[in-house]
Parts: C-alpha cells; sequence; structure tokens
C-alpha cells in the first residue's frame, strides 16, 4: 500500500465537509432545488398515473431510450418521426423532460464547479 501524507489541514477539511454533509436539508442553498421541486419531493403525487396520448407516451419513450444522446439528437430523431408519420405530434425535448420530472420526481441538479470563467484548472503544452 502506497504511503500518503495527511496534513491537519487535510484533516480540518474532511471533519468541515462531514459536518457540513450531516448539516444537509432539503431548503439548504447549496441543494440546488427549486421551491417546486422540494414540494414535490415533500408531497408526491399519490394517485396512479395515467398518460392518455399515444403520441406523448411515444415521447417519453423515446426520451428514456434516448438518456445518453444530445438534445440535438432527440429533436432530429423527433423531426425523422414526424416526417413519415405526419399527423403524430411529439412532445418537444423541455417538455417531454418536464414531463418526465413531474411523473418521477426526477429533477437534474446541476453545479457549475468552475472557479471561474477566464480560469482553467490545468492545462496541457508542448515542450521543445
Amino acid at each position: 500500500m502506497e504511503n500518503v501524507t495527511v496534513t491537519l489541514e487535510d484533516m480540518k477539511r474532511a471533519f468541515d465537509f462531514i459536518r457540513f454533509l450531516k448539516g444537509a436539508t432539503l431548503d439548504s442553498m447549496h441543494s440546488g432545488l427549486s421551491e417546486d421541486t422540494r414540494h414535490q419531493l415533500r408531497y408526491p403525487p399519490e394517485e396512479l398515473v395515467e398518460i392518455n396520448k399515444n403520441d406523448d407516451l411515444f415521447s417519453i419513450e423515446l426520451y428514456l431510450d434516448l438518456h445518453n444522446v444530445s438534445q440535438e439528437c432527440y429533436n432530429k430523431v423527433c423531426a425523422t418521426v414526424n416526417r413519415r408519420h405526419p399527423g403524430h405530434k411529439l412532445l418537444s425535448f423541455y417538455l417531454v423532460k418536464t414531463q418526465v420530472e413531474l411523473l418521477t420526481g426526477i429533477v437534474p441538479i446541476v453545479h457549475d464547479m468552475c472557479v471561474a470563467r477566464n480560469q482553467t484548472v490545468g492545462s496541457i503544452s508542448g515542450s521543445s
């Protein structure tokens, strides 16, 4: 096993992090949750959810099947389907994403990890 040097400063930082985690709540400013999301988590729907429109159901299935692709890719697939079946109206990326969030209670939490917009964490340079 590799020897690791731990400083008092490292231990303090770890302790502060543990204390921060123990005090975490949905209402914390660090949670990244909107008031609507917190309300939805506290009061989830209790009735059976029914999706009555076939095009909405197809949109949701498509969105879930394409979960690892970009919004642009989803939109292109929808455009292709709409050209092949012009009588059907698929949900936009925004609407299907919102529908899935409402149905499941699962919402993305995005935290910008950049220290500053004009700084980089590291750089790679060649040496001559």
